[in-house]
C-alpha cells in the first residue's frame, strides 16, 4: 500500500455495507476513505449491524475502522 492514492474520500457520510450471506452494516464516518472496491477506511465512526429483519443487532463506535473484501 506504499504510495496508495484514494479513489474517493467523503466528509461526515454514510456507506452501508450489504452483501449476500452477510447481515447489513451501516457505517457513518468524519471521514471515510475509498482506495478500491475492496479497501475502505472509516475515520471516527458509529456503525450499526442489522440482522435479516433490519433489527438492530450491533451498534458501536471506533477511531478507525478498515474494510476488505479479502482479496489483497
Amino acid at each position: 500500500m506504499k504510495d496508495e492514492h484514494p479513489e474517493m474520500i467523503l466528509n461526515n457520510a454514510s456507506y452501508t455495507i450489504d452483501k449476500e450471506d452477510s447481515n447489513t452494516v451501516n457505517m457513518t464516518a468524519e471521514k471515510i476513505t475509498v482506495y478500491s472496491a475492496n479497501r475502505v477506511v472509516f475515520d471516527n465512526s458509529d456503525f450499526v449491524q442489522f440482522d435479516e429483519n433490519m433489527q438492530t443487532q450491533i451498534t458501536g463506535q471506533c477511531n478507525t475502522a478498515t474494510m476488505t473484501d479479502g482479496t489483497n
